[in-house]
């Protein structure tokens, strides 16, 4: 099994242990092990809250995404994949930041030149489906988690309600950590 799905699995079970915690739901999982290629996957859990405040123009905000300094995208990029919004079949095809409360820390994911169209989220479907790449974040520094927000709520984005959390994915090396923390929780649990 290679490094990215033994850490995609342990992201997973630590998505799924907060969820059972009572936190807010893991509802992406950004993967930079290939920092010239950045993924951000959907992990199919449901949102905190049931909005429909914005349609996919506004997008939704990954709030303190970026580490340190920020990392600014210099304006809209385009972005590859099938990341889509619960009602709506769209994808969305573009990130950008260093606007209103977003800043440098924070990553906006919209879609342009498909004509908007709803994003409704509920506490009971799945907040996002499928995955997007494309965009070289070689330069940036990434934070382990943080807030996904409706992107942009009357014209500023990262100022909506918040739908639930991403996290960065394990490196190899704290997938052996988590792996040993388990394997010691089994053990005292048979003591």
């Amino acid at each position: 099994m290679s490094r990215s799905i033994l850490a995609i699995v342990a992201a997973t079970g630590l998505a799924t242990a907060a969820a059972n915690a009572g936190e807010i739901p893991v509802l992406i999982i950004v993967d930079n092990t290939d920092p010239s290629s950045v993924t951000f996957n959907s992990t199919g859990a449901a949102a905190a809250v049931t909005d429909d405040s914005a349609s996919i123009v506004g997008g939704i905000s990954l709030l303190d995404l970026f580490g340190g300094a920020g990392f600014n995208t210099g304006g809209s990029q385009v972005i590859g994949g099938d990341l889509s919004p619960n009602g709506n079949t769209n994808a969305y095809n573009r990130v950008f930041n260093d606007i209103g409360a977003l800043g440098t820390s924070g990553l906006n994911f919209w879609a342009s030149g498909i004509g908007g169209g709803p994003q409704t989220f509920n506490t009971t479907d799945p907040a996002f489906t499928g995955a997007t790449t494309g965009f070289d974040f070689s330069a940036a520094t990434f934070n382990l988690s943080g807030d996904i927000v409706i992107g942009d709520t009357a014209g500023i984005p990262g100022s909506g309600a918040v739908l639930g959390s991403w996290v960065l994915i394990p490196t190899p090396g704290a997938v052996g950590l988590f792996a040993m923390a388990g394997l010691a929780a089994s053990r005292r649990r048979r003591a």
